[in-house]
């Protein structure tokens, strides 16, 4: 099945529509396109992780944040979100629930070859369901305290994914109440 991503000018508008599968290209092959980042945080607290599965053409093995993807043309960011997070984690969370943390925050790096240039917002929801992880996509799972991931990120900084750290940080200066100690 062909699935479309929407390219984006460097402000982040819409200017045309690729197939995903050519659009992550080597590096400065790759056209900027629109992506999202989702983090979970439940009743307690804790953050919803994920290790991205092996299979993963980027960043394969990588602790990340409950989950990423593209909304497809035409679609917003809640309900990619909600489709992203019910194929890799197999739960389901409403669209109205999403909120939108961060609109702007484009991000590029290359890894084994494979390039992502996104602007991809940063979303977050609430969740107090068990993840029931999509083999080809999470590998596995954990729930832990922001005090916890901070302190995992300093001793291991590589284990996770350059999109998360970048984003945490964000959050950090905003101080939203999901990414507080």
């Amino acid at each position: 099945m062909q699935e479309l991503v929407t390219l984006v000018s460097p402000l982040g508008d819409p200017i045309g529509e690729r197939e995903k599968q050519v659009v992550h290209g080597g590096a400065g092959q790759t056209d900027l396109h629109r992506g999202f980042s989702l983090f979970v945080v439940n009743s307690q607290g804790q953050h919803l992780l994920q290790q991205r599965s092996q299979r993963k053409q980027v960043w394969p093995g990588a602790w990340s944040n409950a989950c990423c993807g593209h909304p497809a043309p035409g679609e917003t960011l809640e309900d990619a979100a909600c489709r992203r997070v019910a194929f890799e984690l197999g739960v389901a969370i409403d669209p109205s629930k999403v909120r939108l943390l961060v609109n702007y925050y484009r991000y590029r790096t290359v890894h084994q070859g494979i390039e992502e240039h996104e602007v991809c917002p940063v979303l977050c929801a609430q969740l107090d369901a068990t993840p029931v992880p999509n083999p080809d996509e999470v590998a596995a799972v954990r729930w832990v305290s922001f005090t916890q991931l901070q302190q995992a990120l300093a001793e291991n900084p590589q284990a996770f994914s350059p999109w998360m750290q970048e984003e945490l940080a964000i959050l950090a200066l905003l101080r939203h109440p999901f990414f507080e100690a």
